[in-house]
């Protein structure tokens, strides 16, 4: 071989090596200024050329793996205390700078999710997110949301950036831009609470979209958990076009309405790529449009959790929701209560009452802060070490009828109260007797305080931890619920203010 032909093979060789090098690329989560999950071990994923060795390091860490035939590899960090020093992590030549180690978590769901902390229309924005929003700094508090349309099929790449918790990054656009979204005021509310807390950095991932159903956010291993529901992972999804042509035939409960609501459609395309990230937990605020299916929801949340779960890797995901306000529909509370019977089965799930921050007249309630706490209190609860908080809202335990009353208990309560805006002691109680009429009723164990000039006042303050109620007219009472009827508004709390959500008993 002449020297020509030798240096030939020569840059041959060094552009191959070069192209394989070129071509190692890290998962979609993993980019500059991202937080990794503290104590536990770190997925660490990717593409590179078939059969190439990719060594990643990071924090004195290096392992190792070789592409396998489909170019896929994956290393494992092990478990890393919490730290703010901005670190680099590389895969090969690949680097990913700025990288801090503390709390993770995945934000999900439809509108409600989405309402971002600041935005021009009232309707559409968190209720004081411009005012905080403003002075709020948190470098140490980064997040990344990824929005992508419906795929009938995983998608495995993409990409997203990962901002710091400040006003130039949360705020919605000026002028030509203002309808340009901010970032979720829960998700942001959340973080806070957890950060100002627990002083580690937090990251939050997210992926919401408004008027979708939970349906398409659930994978296809899910559905296959869930007998009654392994048809979804059967039957669908199909093309825009066949959907088109069988529309009719395909439309069923929460999944109506278009193409994009079909099961696991919005999980292929905005939480695949994610997984199997290695998260702490995920907060989901999803329901209003899987209202009119109420009866199929509880499966259906199982089915989530259950595909959520196996994709992330995490057997026993924390999963703290919202559970849906009212907003003047009747259906809801049928909702409520599937939501409610979905957390008391699922030993890693629990719900957040936020039944008195509704608005009848709108299904974007603008108060989420105290969403956002609501969820935080299970998180701290359940996860941070905090034995001695309460964070659960009270639920019935028993009930009985003696003369012409219910007399409910609870757990999770201390001391009820109740409390209107009006100052009124009005509650959503209704009592039915044989006939099956509905009355409003009353509680009648309030606290009477005897005052000088008044005869008696009563406060919103109840004697004793059972709730006892009757109606007029009612004298052999049959059945019970509570908040099945306009306005649907919760004002009966326990001692740390959480309110108690839709029930009915005596069926």
């Amino acid at each position: 071989m002449n020297r020509k032909a030798k240096l030939m093979m020569t840059l041959a060789v060094t552009a191959a090596a070069f192209a394989a090098t070129a071509a190692v690329k890290l998962g979609m989560p993993f980019a500059d200024h991202m937080v990794l999950q503290r104590d536990k071990p770190v997925a660490v994923w990717g593409t590179a050329a078939p059969g190439e060795k990719v060594t990643v390091t990071f924090a004195g860490q290096s392992a190792e793996a070789v592409a396998d035939a489909q170019g896929g590899w994956r290393v494992s960090l092990k478990p890393m205390a919490a730290s703010k020093e901005g670190r680099t992590l590389a895969a090969n030549d690949v680097k990913v700078q700025d990288v801090l180690v503390g709390e993770v978590w995945f934000a999900g769901g439809q509108s409600n999710m989405g309402v971002p902390l600041v935005w021009v229309d009232p309707r559409h924005g968190d209720e004081k997110g411009a005012m905080i929003a403003q002075y709020v700094k948190r470098p140490f508090v980064r997040f990344a949301r990824h929005g992508a349309s419906w795929q009938a099929k995983p998608v495995r790449d993409g990409t997203v950036e990962w901002k710091e918790l400040n006003w130039e990054n949360v705020k919605s656009g000026d002028g030509e831009e203002h309808r340009r979204y901010g970032f979720s005021a829960v998700a942001y509310y959340f973080a806070l609470e957890l950060y100002n807390e627990l002083d580690v950095p937090i990251g939050i991932l997210a992926a919401y979209n408004g008027g979708t159903n939970i349906e398409a956010w659930t994978p296809r291993e899910g559905f296959l958990t869930v007998p009654e529901l392994r048809e979804l992972a059967e039957k669908y999804p199909v093309s825009a076009k066949e959907w088109a042509k069988r529309e009719k035939e395909l439309t069923r409960g929460g999944i109506r309405g278009g193409a994009f609501r079909q099961p696991g459609v919005l999980w292929n395309s905005n939480i695949e790529p994610f997984t199997p990230f290695t998260i702490r937990g995920a907060i989901w605020y999803q329901g209003e449009n899987n209202s009119s299916d109420a009866e199929h929801y509880c499966a259906l949340s199982h089915a989530l959790w259950n595909g959520w779960a196996k994709k992330f890797e995490n057997p026993n995901l924390p999963f703290y929701f919202a559970q849906v306000a009212p907003w003047g529909s009747s259906a809801v509370p049928a909702l409520q209560e599937a939501q409610a019977k979905f957390a008391a089965e699922q030993p890693n799930a629990a719900i957040a009452i936020i039944n008195d921050l509704g608005n009848t007249v709108d299904i974007h309630p603008n108060r989420k802060q105290t969403v956002a706490q609501r969820l935080a209190l299970h998180a701290f609860k359940r996860l941070y070490g905090y034995k001695d908080i309460q964070d659960n809202s009270p639920t019935l335990k028993s009930w009985k009828i003696e003369g012409d009353k219910f007399i409910l208990s609870f757990r999770d309560v201390k001391r009820f109260y109740v409390y209107n805006m009006d100052r009124s002691l009005k509650v959503g109680f209704e009592i039915c007797g044989a006939d099956g009429v509905w009355k409003p009723a009353d509680i009648q164990n309030f606290r009477v305080s005897k005052e000088k000039h008044v005869k008696e006042r009563r406060h919103g303050e109840l004697v004793g931890t059972d709730v006892i109620v009757s109606a007029k007219g009612v004298e052999k009472p049959v059945k019970l619920r509570y908040l099945h009827s306009e306005p649907w508004y919760g004002a009966l709390y326990n001692e740390v203010n959480l309110p108690v959500g839709a029930f009915h008993v005596g069926d």
